[in-house]
């Protein structure tokens, strides 16, 4: 995961603009909260379809990242399979940080 995407995850998380876990994250995707959701690529088969065909059927823009480890430790927790940004703004930006990667 890109230095930049990190450090918006993490200030995302300080302002209480994250939902983190695979529970969490689907309950703000369902409620409309979520703006971007960010998936790790070693969480289990079955959470990353729930999670993606939920993101697709709210048209929602899904970003993967490597590992479980990786995406937890860019929002100060323990590992977590999932991550929903909640706040348009850290969303955008995290979005235009992975498109500035590619």
């Amino acid at each position: 995961m890109d230095k930049a995407i990190r450090t918006l995850l993490g200030f995302a998380r300080r302002a209480g603009k994250v939902a983190a876990g695979t529970e969490a994250t689907l309950a703000a995707v369902k409620s409309g909260r979520a703006k971007l959701v960010l998936v790790a690529e070693d969480s289990s088969e079955n959470s990353r379809k729930e999670i993606i065909n939920k993101t697709e059927h709210y048209r929602l823009p899904v970003l993967m990242v490597t590992t479980r480890k990786e995406l937890g430790e860019a929002i100060g927790l323990s590992p977590r399979s999932a991550v929903a940004v909640l706040d348009q703004g850290f969303g955008k930006a995290i979005a235009e940080a992975q498109e500035e990667r590619v």
